[in-house]
């Protein structure tokens, strides 16, 4: 049976609009000092926009790079692209930092950040078509359901890839 246009039917389990006033100001620390993520739900279309265009590209290339291995490394112009995203998306998504203090962090340290930025924003706006095409993205890219709860998450995929990835940095400075 069809219904009207316009009228909802009492299967809809997710409403249309779910509006908060309460705002969650997630954060980190760097040297201990606290840095406020943020909040994407205050920034303009066009920084969104922007902050989605160089998050999905960041993300593209830390799980490239975490699959990279010594036989198959990244290839240097996928490194280059890859720092250059990080610090182009670096003070758009923790705005308070001083470039002096984003300048002190390692590569390993930013891909960290982004990582957590993902995991805290996916949590917090589930139905977002943002955050759909992020997790769709890094799904595809890892074969990983992109949930912090999910034994095969692609947090834990990222982490294992940064790990394996700060191994081998460590290692070429050792030489």
């Amino acid at each position: 049976m069809a219904k009207p246009k316009g009228t909802a039917t009492k299967e809809e389990t997710q409403p249309l609009l779910d509006l908060s006033t309460l705002e969650r100001i997630e954060y980190i620390k760097i040297d201990g000092k606290r840095y406020d993520l943020v909040n994407l739900d205050a920034s303009s279309v066009q920084a969104r926009n922007k902050i989605t265009t160089l998050f999905v590209r960041c993300l593209e290339l830390i799980v490239e790079s975490a699959r990279a291995d010594d036989e198959k490394p990244l290839s240097k112009t996928k490194q280059r692209e890859l720092a250059r995203s990080l610090n182009e998306i670096m003070p758009l998504i923790i705005p308070g930092v001083p470039p002096a203090v984003t300048s002190k962090l390692n590569e390993m340290q930013k891909q960290e950040i982004v990582t957590a930025f993902f995991v805290v924003r996916s949590e917090r706006t589930g139905g977002s078509t943002v955050i759909q095409r992020m997790t769709k993205i890094a799904e595809e890219l890892t074969g990983a359901k992109s949930s912090r709860a999910s034994n095969g998450s692609t947090e834990g995929t990222l982490n294992r890839g940064m790990r394996r990835s700060r191994q081998r940095s460590s290692a070429r400075s050792q030489q």
